[in-house]
């Protein structure tokens, strides 16, 4: 053996014994959080945290009666847990929830907090904003019952508690405006925030002079006339409207999908189930119009949006034609070139039918990726809408239904089309549709194949940017005008509040007050019944001889329970024995 290799040996006997060494300490001081050594056998047999799934970490946890919810000894190292840093004037707290639970349970337990710590002002809390203004964020914690698990990557978060006592005016300066999210011919669609709530709304700003000088007054009215009498869930819903001295405004239903087309130019084409989940909601909410004496008139991908689910609501009402019965007919020419029936390219006339020939066209486009007669020049789209046949392209193989069906919806006449005789129930009726779940469509259950990023934008930032710096400098300018004069209304009845029903986070903190009101009532009986009776404590232990025993215990329970926390103050566990103790009680 030469020297090379007799050194190679040693240092080889070296290692092997410090990697015995270190097996041997590990043994005798194993490195287990105290969360671990609470945990049930079952849930410290579980792989390590880095290894391990935070999802099914979760749903193992959800699984054992009680352990989502056990004490938190070391909660920031937990890791199911998120870690809350509420920041307030005077203190931080920190606030620890499972991340098997909802935002509802966060607001309510950020209440709860703040309801002990400021019980003079908790009430005035409009809502809790990320301390870094994430609106992504603070979007998603200002919906109901929505998982927690979205934040199990950074699992922290730092909030702060957002005060308003204002009485809302039904004006701009109930919101916040946050972003630009659309943007059409006389129109922007801002992302704004409810100063009330915090809760999100899609703000439609319309330039009130371009509506004037182009005589389009009936078609604003039409939009809201029709829109604050919409009850359906595959349709954005109108909360208020308001007119100011050169705006008129629609505050609806925040998607935070956005729009189905910005994700149809990502994905390209959808396959016959996923494009069967969004048809079957358009189908029904035009269904809904049409049983409103309603043609929509514009449907198209840019005005199909998403919600944070996956589902569809239909927004865009300014084409809408409102009492329109099935033998009426009306004469307009509007609408979106690619996507116009034949009747209305010939402009002879056209009634609910055309909304059939729209769907058929977009369902077209959700297989092929793009509609049935595209072509650059839109001269050439109208000649082919009245003309040519329809093709199905090769390269993409669909069924025998499918392609019965878009025969039937795309007919040029529109008295052979499919859905002459019952409507839109005839296209629902079709044998592509069969055995389609619609239970669990309306329960929101269905198997969505395409979710919007819940912590992310889901729209072209840079394409509705542009110009957005000019409009809100022109905003900002003509409210600042505003204020200083008085304005007349010249859209009578355009001022609008929906009824609201009080949400979930409304009816806690009426709970809260109800509770803590109770209390103070409880303990103000007590004490005018004491003070009635005018007894001190000597008196009141003669006649109840169990009360000086009772302040006794309590005086050394409070004794033992300070001397218990100066002594722990350094460390978690006193004893092995203590320990012990825990594990047992825990079992």
């Amino acid at each position: 053996m030469n020297r090379t290799q007799s050194c190679r040996m040693v240092q080889s006997n070296k290692l092997l014994e410090l990697l015995k060494k270190k097996k041997k300490a590990e043994s005798q001081n194993p490195s287990v959080s105290p969360r671990q050594q609470l945990s049930p056998p079952r849930l410290v047999k579980l792989k390590s945290p880095k290894q391990l799934d935070v999802q099914k970490f979760v749903t193992a946890a959800v699984k054992l009666k009680g352990v989502s919810h056990m004490r938190t000894l070391n909660s920031d190292r937990d890791n199911y847990e998120l870690i809350i840093t509420l920041i307030t004037s005077e203190k931080q707290y920190i606030v620890p929830i499972g991340l098997d639970q909802t935002t509802s349970d966060l607001y309510q337990k950020l209440i709860t907090k703040m309801s002990v710590h400021d019980p003079q002002n908790y009430e005035k809390i409009s809502y809790f904003q990320s301390y870094t203004q994430n609106y992504n964020v603070d979007y998603y914690l200002s919906l109901d019952d929505k998982p927690l698990s979205v934040f199990s990557n950074g699992r922290t978060l730092k909030l702060i508690p957002i005060y308003y006592n204002e009485i809302q005016s039904n004006s701009f300066d109930d919101y916040i405006l946050i972003k630009c999210i659309g943007v059409g011919g006389f129109s922007r669609v801002y992302m704004v925030k409810s100063k009330k709530n915090g809760q999100f709304f899609a703000m439609k700003i319309i330039d009130k002079l371009f509506i004037t000088k182009n005589n389009k007054e009936s078609m604003i009215n039409n939009e809201k006339l029709i829109m604050s009498n919409l009850d359906s869930q595959f349709l954005t819903r109108l909360h208020c409207s308001f007119e100011t001295k050169y705006y008129l405004v629609f505050v609806m239903d925040y998607c935070h999908g956005g729009e189905l087309f910005f994700h149809l130019r990502k994905i390209g084409t959808l396959n016959e189930e996923v494009a069967k989940q969004y048809f079957v909601q358009l189908c029904l909410a035009i269904y809904y119009l049409h049983e409103q004496n309603i043609i929509y008139r514009d449907l198209k991908p840019e005005n199909i949006l998403l919600d944070i689910d996956g589902y569809i609501k239909l927004s865009d009402f300014g084409l809408s034609k409102p009492n329109m019965t099935k033998d009426k007919q009306s004469y307009s020419f509007c609408g979106s070139p690619e996507y116009m029936s034949p009747e209305m390219v010939t402009k002879r006339g056209h009634n609910y039918m055309l909304d059939c020939y729209s769907l058929g066209a977009v369902l077209y486009e959700f297989i092929y990726g793009y509609p049935p007669y595209y072509d650059q020049k839109m001269q050439n789209i109208l000649n082919s809408i009245q003309f040519d046949k329809l093709e199905f392209p090769e390269q993409i193989k669909i069924s025998d239904h499918l392609k019965n069906l878009l025969i039937n919806l795309l007919i040029k006449d529109q008295n052979e089309r499919l859905g002459r005789k019952n409507g839109i129930e005839d296209i629902l009726n079709h044998q592509w549709l069969n055995n389609f779940d619609y239970t669990a469509l309306y329960k929101k259950q269905l198997n969505i194949y395409y979710k919007p990023q819940p912590l992310q934008i889901n729209f072209n930032a840079a394409e509705f940017s542009k110009g957005d710096r000019e409009f809100q400098q022109k905003l900002q300018d003509n409210l600042y005008r505003e204020k200083q004069t008085k304005f007349e209304q010249i859209f009578p009845n355009f001022d609008y509040i929906s009824d609201q029903i009080k949400n979930k986070r409304e009816q806690f903190i009426e709970k809260i007050k109800y509770a803590s009101l109770r209390s103070s009532l409880q303990t103000n009986i007590i004490k005018n019944k004491i003070k009635t009776l005018s007894l001190n404590s000597p008196q009141l232990s003669a006649i109840c001889p169990r009360f000086q025993s009772v302040k006794n215990s309590q005086i050394a329970q409070s004794s033992s329970t300070q001397s218990f926390r100066n002594s722990s103050s350094s460390k978690r566990f006193n004893t092995e024995y203590d320990l012990q103790k825990l594990l047992k009680f825990k079992q």
